[in-house]
């Protein structure tokens, strides 16, 4: 577990003036916590004012002695509630105006004022954690984590808009911690969209389990209403890998993974049990990253080392230069058949010379008389004779005249 040190004083401040002996706010620490511990249970997990049922705890009469959850540090806590109060209606402050500490202060979420429906999916998250056997502590000082779950040093982070998602991982990564960033849905601005497919998030929206259609539910906008807290269900979306279905074939290793939806309680279980890992782009054959399965990433690698494998022992043609079989748009597993080679054209067979000699050529005949070849006569031309004249038409004899 993450620890802050106390000052070299031991965490405690005694703010009394030795002149007048009078209570002054001189080393300016905060004047409120939003967790507390109970006295005489010093390893239960820390109170905290937004769970209902911690605080119907410290809430009971007669009032149970609270400190800071600080360990060692023994300065008491009072719980305190102001319904005027719009973003902190309920906290603890110091027992004694004497003694005063800065641990677990209350931290800034790094995007402004935390709404009605950020509490809200703090508290979800912290509950799913603790159902799933681990120990989920909200709004945890020392990694400024929304939900820290102490067992794994997860960082479970709640956003609904923009913020400096790059830094604040670094610095949680920093601490020896993983991070896990839950965006709502709608925003879409450069920065949210960036994390969104390159950091380790995903999507989420609330929506009416009971509805066929995931009706979207605001939970957070009624609080007392507990059937409409039991209705409200965690989606994820957008990051998500799934295996392809059973009669569908993918045709490369790019299109072999898809996203879709999933259940929020099973992905937390799956992502805080190891079993479902986050990949960052184009390490699963896609641009963006996703959180997928360690049993469909072993099938995937199989299919593209049968892809890569396929390519290699593709045969090409004579003339053909040797590149790869995707550079020529081929399917991963057609082989190109070379072309049947012309046949070869047998040479004559040698000429056996003879043992006999040549016949000697015939004596010539004294008498032989050559007659001379007819002369070749060639017919007169025939005289040249005009064509008939053509008849005239009757515009012909108009002119004439």
């Amino acid at each position: 577990m993450f620890t802050i040190h106390a000052p070299p004083t031991g965490g405690l401040c005694d703010n009394r003036d030795m002149d007048s002996n009078r209570a002054v706010d001189s080393c300016r620490h905060p004047d409120r916590k939003r967790h507390a511990q109970l006295r005489h249970q010093p390893r239960s997990t820390p109170l905290w004012v937004g769970d209902p049922d911690d605080w119907a705890v410290v809430r009971q009469s007669p009032r149970l002695p609270l400190v800071c959850p600080e360990a060692g540090c023994e300065v008491e806590l009072v719980s305190h509630e102001n319904p005027r109060n719009r973003y902190n209606p309920r906290y603890f402050r110091f027992k004694s105006v004497d003694r005063s500490c800065d641990h677990w202060a209350g931290h800034d979420s790094g995007g402004g004022q935390e709404t009605a429906q950020h509490e809200w999916v703090k508290f979800r998250l912290t509950r799913i954690a603790r159902q799933l056997g681990y120990t989920a502590i909200p709004e945890h000082p020392p990694t400024r984590a929304d939900v820290f779950v102490q067992e794994l040093a997860y960082c479970l982070e709640v956003q609904l808009r923009s913020t400096q998602f790059t830094k604040r991982t670094q610095a949680r990564r920093a601490k020896g911690g993983q991070v896990c960033w839950w965006i709502v849905e709608g925003p879409d601005t450069k920065a949210l969209t960036t994390a969104l497919f390159t950091l380790p998030a995903i999507r989420f929206r609330v929506i009416d389990k009971n509805d066929p259609r995931g009706r979207p539910l605001a939970p957070w906008a009624d609080p007392g209403n507990r059937d409409l807290a039991f209705r409200a269900r965690l989606q994820v979306f957008a990051t998500v890998a799934h295996a392809p279905a059973r009669n569908r074939t993918p045709r490369t290793s790019s299109s072999w993974f898809r996203t879709g939806t999933m259940d929020g309680y099973t992905f937390l279980a799956e992502i805080l049990s190891g079993r479902r890992r986050w990949y960052t782009p184009y390490l699963l054959g896609q641009g963006t990253g996703l959180w997928a399965l360690d049993s469909d990433v072993e099938a995937f690698r199989a299919f593209r080392r049968q892809e890569r494998a396929s390519t290699r022992t593709t045969t090409l043609p004579v003339g053909t230069p040797n590149v790869p079989g995707h550079a020529l748009n081929l399917p991963p597993a057609t082989a190109i058949v070379p072309a049947p080679a012309p046949p070869a054209i047998q040479p004559d067979p040698p000429t056996v010379s003879s043992a006999l000699p040549p016949p000697a050529p015939p004596e010539p005949d004294p008498n032989y008389r050559r007659t001379p070849p007819p002369a070749t006569t060639t017919a007169p031309h025939a005289p040249w004779t005009p064509p008939p004249p053509r008849p005239r038409r009757w515009w012909q004899f108009w002119r004439l005249n």
